[in-house]
């Protein structure tokens, strides 16, 4: 599942990423989960059962949700792209 979500402002979206980011921490602590940066704005988290990847850019979240991480990974791979495509 890939969900983005564009914000009004990047105050907004700071706001959200950081709330997801204890979310994820959460849910991963004390389960074997791991959790990891990427890039300069993006953390993964990987459990048995699945992986999330966050990413903000500018007042945009981008949220892959997978059952494995390898998956996420494609998914990310395809977006990124996706974009790349669009942009002059």
């Amino acid at each position: 599942m890939i969900i983005q979500i564009k914000w009004d402002s990047l105050e907004d979206s700071g706001e959200f990423f950081d709330a997801c980011q204890i979310f994820g921490g959460i849910k991963t602590q004390g389960g074997g989960g791991t959790s990891e940066k990427v890039g300069d704005s993006g953390r993964k988290w990987v459990t048995s059962d699945e992986t999330v990847f966050l990413g903000q850019i500018g007042p945009t979240i981008l949220l892959i949700i997978g059952d494995a991480e390898d998956l996420v990974g494609r998914g990310l791979v395809l977006l990124f792209d996706a974009l790349a495509e669009q942009t002059p």
